[in-house]
Order: structure tokens, then C-alpha cells, then sequence
């Protein structure tokens, strides 16, 4: 897997992952490549408002072009949404410039599949939800 400057594949305890190396990744490349390679990803965003503990675990997984998402933390979860490739990229660089994201995890990506894909209204509303949140100026 080739990355972009900024990221490199580490593999340690916890399986693999993408680790940033101090400058802004490009992050639409990485996910260009990501789909082209069928590659899922992982993360925790801390920012993302939650009815139990603080923020969302996120997995996204490509499917014919698209990115789906199921996010979730203790005691709830959410359906499949189609995200946006430019929402995707947004969420990760206000991440990373908030100093928030460390890394993307590559392995053991829980990708909850049993959910019913949520109606395209609902993944519309999710994309702006996630663009509104990670849209603010650090």
C-alpha cells in the first residue's frame, strides 16, 4: 500500500495502522487510494456528540464506489450511511489539526454489516451533521 507524505503503515500489538508523521496528509488522496485498494479504517472521534460516553467510534468501509459508514460507543450504534468522500476528508484533517486523531486503525475494523443501510435523507443528514461539526476554524 502506497501512502501519501505524511502517512506510513505501522504494525504493532493491535494490528495494523496508518500513523501520521508530523505534516497535513493529503487526505483525499489517502482515501482515493484506500478505495481503490478496498481498504477499511477505524478511529475514534472524540468530537462527535454522543447519548453515553464522550464521542463515536467510526468504520468505513468502500462498497462500488462509495464510502459506508456504521459509528457507535457503549450502549448504542448507528445504521450504514453513504459518506461523502470530501466529508470523510474534512472529519479526518479537523481531527488531525485539533491534534485529536493519531492514527487509523487497518485491522480488526468493525464494520457492522447487520445493520439495514440507512435511506440516502438519513445519510444526507449524517453528512451534514459530520461537515458542520468538523467545519469550525481551530
Amino acid at each position: 500500500m502506497m501512502l501519501v507524505p505524511g502517512m506510513e503503515v505501522s504494525t504493532g500489538p493491535t494490528g495494523r495502522r496508518i500513523i501520521f508523521t508530523g505534516e497535513l496528509p493529503e487526505f483525499s488522496a489517502a482515501l482515493e487510494e484506500m478505495m481503490a485498494l478496498n481498504v477499511e479504517f477505524a478511529f475514534y472521534d472524540p468530537m462527535y456528540p454522543s447519548p453515553s460516553d464522550p464521542g463515536a467510534y467510526f468504520s468505513y468501509s468502500p462498497s462500488r464506489g462509495a464510502w459506508r459508514m456504521t459509528l457507535g460507543n457503549h450502549g448504542w450504534s448507528g445504521g450504514i450511511y453513504t459518506i461523502a468522500h470530501a466529508t470523510i476528508g474534512t472529519q479526518l484533517r479537523s481531527l488531525y489539526s485539533r491534534k485529536l486523531l493519531k492514527a487509523l486503525d487497518l485491522d480488526n475494523v468493525h464494520f457492522s454489516a447487520h445493520y439495514a443501510p440507512e435511506s440516502p435523507t438519513k445519510s444526507e443528514e449524517m453528512n451534514v451533521r459530520l461537515q458542520k461539526l468538523h467545519a469550525q476554524e481551530i
